[in-house]
């Protein structure tokens, strides 16, 4: 019998639980804080959380503020829950309320430990545009975007 799948619109009162998760993939990373979520939440063009039998297991905020178009500011999914469809279902639910002909960009580690990340985002449609030298402070990144259909 297959779990129950729920994606739904992100509550603030969800922020907390989504830190935690993506704690375990930046555990050094100084701006992720909830209070970096709350900001990004209450910019955001489209939130939503992802819920598996219940639990919350991941969520993604795409904002627009001050840059072009659209921008997934954050985007996580449970390290359990990977590989299961559940990042691709996030996506495409936050990806319908973009306006058609608009741009989707992303920004990721240049190192090997996001090459899942990279290898996800070219799975949905997203095109490596560039780099950025030290966006992430020690680390460069990577900058993908999609024209939205």
């Amino acid at each position: 019998m297959e779990e129950a799948i729920e994606i739904r619109p992100l509550k603030r009162k969800e922020l907390g639980d989504l830190y935690l998760i993506a704690k375990v993939y930046y555990p050094t990373e100084p701006w992720l804080s909830e209070q970096y979520l709350a900001g990004l939440e209450a910019r955001a063009v489209t939130a939503y959380s992802l819920r598996w039998s219940g639990r919350l297991i991941g969520g993604i905020i795409i904002t627009a503020d001050k840059r072009p178009n659209h921008w997934i500011d954050f985007m996580v999914v449970d390290r359990n829950m990977v590989k299961r469809g559940m990042g691709e279902r996030l996506f495409l639910m936050a990806e319908r309320d973009l306006e058609s002909g608009s741009m989707l960009w992303h920004a990721t580690h240049d190192t090997k430990t996001f090459a899942p990340s990279k290898k996800f985002l070219i799975k949905m449609g997203m095109e490596q545009r560039g780099s950025l030298k030290g966006w992430f402070g020690r680390t460069d990144a990577v900058v993908y975007a999609k024209r939205i259909r």
